[in-house]
């Protein structure tokens, strides 16, 4: 049966594996030594990729503190999602680098150009020559792909991508697709207006405002896929930049592991 004391107990162990491992062996030290080398693709885009995984592994550690009102945790699981995705995506470049990095980077180019002329004419703090480049830069990525103006998406679907590591990585992650089936219809309940989780949470008692209230279950499964997948994206990162060398990502796992209580 979990209980908020499971909940204490997983968001602890990640708030020590923050403090103690994240941020003195690896935020710091590539802080005080001028950051990373990102000069090819691949690089690039997996540098960004962990850059906002510890951002969003922030943020669910807020919204999930023991300490503040349960109804957040709704959000905190919602948020989890970004590691999926992103855990997916970088797999999925890895088997076949510098190409599919570029997609992501041609992708991005595609949205930056779109989201630019949303803005019409009000395109303040974007100078001339920066919109420019802009524009010519999506116009290149239409031609390269004989892609249609208007185009906003090269990458393929999430759920193709899955597909498309699930084999690879059976071993080291045997239930990658039923991950993405489970959690994105468990998790869609409440990112959506349409979810069930949504309908079936909502008060109705009719004297009082309609309010989400999360379970303790979407709690504990908030702070267990923070911590758990970011050794997903933190392994996938590493084979990239070796900053952390030998076994310690394991060790540092196993440590997790131990403190959330899950071995």
């Amino acid at each position: 049966m979990i209980s908020p004391a499971n909940i204490r107990q997983v968001w602890d162990a990640n708030e020590e594996l923050w403090n103690t491992r994240i941020i003195p062996e690896i935020l710091v030290p590539l802080e005080t030594g001028g950051g990373l080398d990102t000069s090819g693709p691949w690089h690039h885009v997996a540098a960004i990729a962990f850059g906002r995984t510890v951002k969003t592994f922030e943020a669910i550690q807020l919204l999930a503190h023991p300490e503040r009102p349960q109804r957040l945790w709704d959000e905190a699981f919602v948020l989890t999602r970004l590691h999926y995705e992103n855990f997916v995506t970088l797999e999925w470049i890895r088997l076949d680098p510098e190409p599919r990095a570029q997609l992501v980077l041609d992708e991005f180019a595609l949205k930056q150009a779109h989201f630019m002329e949303s803005l019409g004419e009000d395109r303040e703090g974007i100078a001339l020559e920066r919109s420019k480049e802009i524009l010519q830069e999506r116009d290149k990525v239409l031609s390269h792909y004989a892609k249609r103006p208007g185009t906003l998406h090269l990458l393929p679907k999430l759920e193709e991508r899955v597909r498309a590591i699930a084999t690879p990585l059976k071993e080291q992650y045997p239930h990658l697709e039923w991950e993405y089936n489970f959690y994105y219809r468990d998790v869609s309940g409440f990112a959506h207006p349409s979810g069930w989780g949504v309908v079936l949470s909502l008060s109705g008692n009719p004297d009082e405002v309609p309010m989400v209230e999360a379970s303790v279950r979407n709690g504990y499964n908030a702070v267990f896929c923070n911590g758990g997948w970011l050794f997903r994206i933190l392994k996938c990162w590493n084979a990239v930049f070796n900053r952390v060398l030998g076994d310690r990502v394991k060790e540092w796992e196993k440590e997790w592991a131990v403190r959330a209580g899950i071995v």
